[in-house]
């Protein structure tokens, strides 16, 4: 499987329903699932084909959906987002 540049974020208000509605409907796979202490999804990584999704369990009515960029050079790439107006959420990361 390449590794994906693109990969989406997804917020649900039940994680685990969310994780088995996804693996049962659509045949996706589960890489690796990190319980919270209450035992909503703190965070999942879920595969389809050569695609990957992240997802976890949120409280916020809308969820809170983004997306990871994978880039050779973070600090440009955050630079020029930054100069353009992009709002940061979290600080940009080195893999």
């Amino acid at each position: 499987m390449t590794n994906p540049t693109i990969i989406p974020y997804l917020s649900y208000r039940d994680g685990s329903a969310a994780i088995e509605f996804l693996t049962k409907a659509f045949g996706f796979r589960v890489i690796i699932r990190a319980d919270a202490e209450d035992g909503s999804v703190q965070h999942a990584e879920l595969a389809y084909a050569n695609g990957v999704i992240l997802m976890g369990t949120s409280d916020l009515p809308k969820g809170s959906p983004g997306v990871y960029v994978v880039v050779e050079d973070v600090d440009a790439h955050h630079a020029n987002a930054i100069a353009s107006g992009a709002e940061e959420v979290y600080p940009p990361e080195a893999t």
